[in-house]
């Protein structure tokens, strides 16, 4: 079965009208029905949030079969 974790994207706007280039990516874990933040990092709009994601969530505990699903 796969682990399901759901993420937010966060769009950087600088001066409440320029954006940044960069995006917030937050990403959690569902225990108990609490959200449990487990990964917070910054990366390029243009990057691929999803394998950005699987490129910094630790391996040993989340192995290559998760669910990422965005909020």
């Amino acid at each position: 079965m796969n682990k399901k974790l759901y993420f937010t994207v966060e769009i950087g706007i600088e001066d409440t009208e320029y954006i940044t280039g960069n995006k917030t990516v937050n990403v959690y874990e569902i225990v108990e029905n609490i959200p449990n933040q487990i990964l917070s990092f910054e990366c390029g709009n243009e990057d691929n949030t999803k394998s950005e994601i699987l490129d910094n969530l630790d391996s040993d505990i989340y192995p290559d079969n998760v669910e990422l699903i965005q909020l």
